[in-house]
């Protein structure tokens, strides 16, 4: 019988996200009889690796002691989220599918640059550097370029377009800048989007707060 778990994870994740560059591999150190008939018995066309073992028991492989958690309890795989900068981003050693396509979705998501006047000769003089750490879980700074001096205001959202925060910056020079967000304790988990707005052009983004 398929595990509704595994299943969850074959047809929400490595079906869904496949195109668009997403990998989902499993890592397991049991011998590759027991491996083919495991994915035989889940239905799952995702790639189980083989790990070396590195000593006896359960979750003893050469790959899976690189990634062990201390003092979580369960001693079986554990979920990881790896992005291609080689940062991992969430571990759980439950399966947390929602959580899991969350931090997915924010990592793939790219920046929108948005220009109001289309005449304009500073087109697109606001450009995003970067917005890091994310998923964050105390603040997050993101960092944008803008190429002539310009005023510049920052607005913060919840996914239902209530606006959590709204700063003015102000006339900011030419050059990198950056904004910095620690949400209150009142701001549960969740994704939010935020509108960085210079005289020119509009950026939107998302990130993902992680209490």
């Amino acid at each position: 019988m398929c595990s509704p778990e595994l299943s969850d994870l074959e047809i929400s994740i490595w079906q869904e996200f496949v195109d668009n560059g997403v990998t989902l591999v499993g890592i397991t150190a049991v011998n590759q009889g027991q491996i083919d008939q495991f994915v035989i018995d889940n239905g799952l066309t995702f790639p189980i690796l083989k790990d070396t073992r590195s000593g006896p028991g359960i979750g003893t492989g050469i790959v899976y002691d690189q990634y062990y958690i201390p003092n979580q309890g369960s001693p079986y795989p554990r979920d990881f989220i790896i992005g291609t900068d080689g940062i991992v981003y969430y571990s759980n050693n439950e399966i947390d599918t929602q959580s899991m396509i969350a931090i997915i979705e924010t990592l793939l998501d790219e920046q929108e640059v948005s220009v109001l006047d289309e005449n304009s000769s500073i087109q697109q003089q606001l450009k995003l550097v970067k917005a890091y750490p994310n998923p964050f879980n105390s603040s997050i700074n993101i960092n944008f370029n803008i190429t002539n001096q310009s005023n510049i205001q920052i607005s913060i959202f919840d996914l239902n377009g209530r606006l959590i925060s709204n700063n003015n910056l102000g006339i900011r020079r030419a050059g990198n800048q950056s904004i910095h967000w620690s949400p209150s304790d009142a701001i549960s988990s969740g994704t939010y989007l935020y509108s960085i707005e210079s005289q020119s052009n509009i950026i939107n983004g998302k990130v993902l707060y992680l209490k």
